[in-house]
């Protein structure tokens, strides 16, 4: 009974096996069918930075900015590049493996030139590269130039126009850089000056360092003055002169007017006088007619008074002012500079001889000349005024008589302690005022 029971179970499973395993025999159905579709998916953009900012010029670093991608895919960098022309380099230290990840960069530049600038956002194997940027135009600091040079100035005062110095490239490019500071200092010093004002300034937007108020306090020819800044070519200026101030005429004060001044007068022949005749205390002039006065004739009156006194003052004036230059003897074929020139002995200026003048193109140029004794030019001779020099602005101290030569021609105001007395037929293109008495003879006074 055991045993039937055992083989009917061994039956039944050997059954269910059967029905369970596959066979290749089995043959069973299955589904066919046909058919199209359409479908669209989106995984995500990577945007393009823009707005890409630079500045118009530089030394040679450059500052780049931009804004940053927007849109749901955050780059994980921006590779910067700068081309100039076809040329193209990686900038900021950047590049597709090395991107930076902020939206600024300083890019060092090392050659002058124009540039444009662009960024590439980065994320996995994506980019998306920015509009080209502004140009930019570097060129590095590498040396000085004066483009306002030193003028010909006066001692202590500011020389002017102010003094420029501007920072180039190598070849000579402008760097628009402020910040730079320059120092100025004397080069050429031809007699120990000392350069006062502000001598170190800074560049401004354009590259340029200005020096308003600098001065020198010794005269001399020949200065030059040097421009220097750390880490560029200092330059140097071209030579100047520092002169000393204008020399003022003596001050006339009423005796401006007069052509003929004394203490008396006296004309033979047919004199012209353009401006006024004074004498004092003289109350009368001798030979008016047949001479002319143009101006305003003072004899013995308040007006000629006053008009000697200031004659006195404006002598004592020229009498006290500092020699320049001395000199002696006959002054045929010397030529003058403005200033003041002294002389311990007489003043004389041979038959036909020529003095000149010359005032160097400055109309306004002064000439004193201090003749302590007396003054004599012969016949014939003359003073000639070159080069915008001007007979209102000569003038003649004389500490004894003052004589012109027959048919001479002599220029300037003469301030005589003696007589005057004009040779006949001479011509005086300015004053005649003494201390003492004035004789003419068929002269011309203007």
């Amino acid at each position: 009974m055991e045993l039937s029971r055992k083989a009917s179970a061994i039956v039944i499973g050997l059954a269910i096996a059967l029905v369970i395993l596959p066979s290749p025999a089995v043959a069973f159905g299955f589904w066919r069918g046909t058919g199209a579709g359409t479908g669209a998916g989106s995984t995500g953009t990577l945007q393009a930075p823009t707005d890409v900012q630079v500045p118009t010029s530089s030394a040679g670093t450059v500052n780049v900015s931009w804004t940053a991608s927007s849109g749901p895919t955050t780059p994980t960098g921006y590779y910067v590049t700068r081309a100039s022309g076809s040329i193209v380099s990686a900038a900021c230290g950047s590049s597709p493996t090395a991107p930076i990840t902020v939206a600024t960069c300083v890019d060092a530049v090392a050659s002058d030139g124009s540039y444009v600038y662009t960024v590439v956002a980065i994320y996995r194997s994506w980019t998306a590269a920015s509009d080209a940027s502004g140009t930019v135009i570097v060129a590095a600091a590498s040396q000085l130039a004066f483009t306002t040079n030193p003028t010909d100035s006066v001692v202590n005062v500011a020389i002017t126009p102010a003094i420029e110095v501007a920072v180039e490239s190598a070849s000579g490019s402008p760097v628009r850089a402020s910040g730079i500071a320059i120092t100025l200092a004397i080069g050429a010093n031809p007699a120990s000056g000392l350069l006062a004002g502000t001598t170190t300034a800074s560049t401004d937007a354009s590259g340029i360092a200005t020096f308003a108020g600098v001065s020198i306090d010794v005269v001399a020819s020949g200065y030059t003055l040097t421009a220097t800044s750390p880490g560029v070519a200092g330059c140097i200026s071209g030579a100047f002169a520092i002169r000393k101030p204008p020399l003022a005429a003596p001050p006339l004060g009423s005796a401006i007017s007069y052509s003929v001044l004394g203490t008396a007068a006296t004309n033979g022949g047919v004199t012209t006088i353009r401006g006024d005749l004074g004498t004092y205390p003289a109350a009368t002039a001798a030979g008016f007619p047949p001479g002319t006065v143009r101006g305003v004739t003072h004899t013995g009156d308040a007006a000629a008074a006053a008009a000697e006194i200031d004659l006195s003052a404006a002598y004592s004036d020229a009498l006290g002012r500092a020699a320049d230059t001395e000199f002696a003897g006959d002054v045929n074929g010397v030529t003058f500079a403005p200033g003041v020139h002294h002389t311990d002995a007489a003043l004389a200026l041979s038959a036909g001889g020529v003095l000149t003048l010359d005032a160097s193109g400055d109309p306004n140029a002064v000439f004193i000349f201090q003749v302590n004794g007396a003054l004599n030019t012969a016949a014939g001779s003359s003073v000639s005024l070159v080069n915008g020099a001007q007979a209102a602005n000569v003038f003649w101290q004389v500490n004894g008589a003052a004589g012109t030569g027959a048919s001479s021609t002599f220029s300037g105001t003469i301030l005589a302690a003696g007589a005057i007395t004009l040779g006949a037929g001479s011509e005086l293109v300015g004053r005649a005022l003494s201390s003492g008495a004035v004789t003419l003879a068929n002269n011309t006074i203007r």
